[in-house]
């Protein structure tokens, strides 16, 4: 660390990409403001709460915004995995193993999907047949035929899809690379 600038890389990567993700988020939400009754929030679900959602998305989320969203459901294939992160997040919301229960019960305005890569697809496409906007990590896809069920999707809805936030920089990535730097296991070559 820098003494003229204290702040570590792991904060700096830390708090960027949370900025981005709320700024995504906000931006998007403002887009729809006119469309939301006066001092009614937002509602948000999730699918998908493992490090990337609670923490990136949902913690940060709610720490921010928690006075214009609301959490009405959070989604994983893991019962408790979903239910450490509603705690973490600091939600009152009900959790699901089912994503399409998930979506009927608590009818959310906007779907935030952070599973694994490959499986985005089953979830975005899902979401805007169902009429719900949608914000979903990078990478959208991990290959053309999954790409084009989320392009079939969005053609037919009139909902928005938004892709943000490349998780290449979490702070485990940027130890190794500070790390390898100060060639603490010898010089890379």
């Amino acid at each position: 660390m820098n003494p003229e600038h204290p702040i570590t890389r792991r904060e700096f990567v830390t708090t960027t990409s949370k900025a981005v993700a709320g700024a995504v988020l906000l931006s998007q939400m403002l887009d729809s403001a006119a469309a939301m009754p006066q001092g009614k929030k937002r509602r948000l679900a999730m699918v998908g709460t493992g490090h990337r959602g609670s923490g990136m998305w949902g913690q940060s989320v709610m720490e921010r915004y928690g006075d214009i969203v609301e959490f009405v459901g959070l989604c994983d294939s893991n019962p408790g995995r979903v239910e450490t992160a509603r705690k973490m997040i600091g939600a009152s919301c009900p959790t699901f193993t089912n994503y399409e229960e998930m979506l009927t019960k608590t009818k959310p305005d906007t779907v935030i999907v952070t599973t694994v890569d490959g499986t985005h697809h089953t979830f975005i496409a899902k979401a805007l047949e169902m009429g719900i906007d949608v914000i979903t990590e990078k990478p959208m896809s991990t290959d053309e035929t999954k790409l084009k069920v989320i392009l079939d999707a969005a053609k037919k809805s009139k909902n928005k899809l938004i892709m943000a936030h490349n998780y290449r920089y979490p702070p485990t990535a940027a130890k190794v690379k500070e790390l390898l730097m100060q060639e603490r296991v010898g010089r890379v070559t």
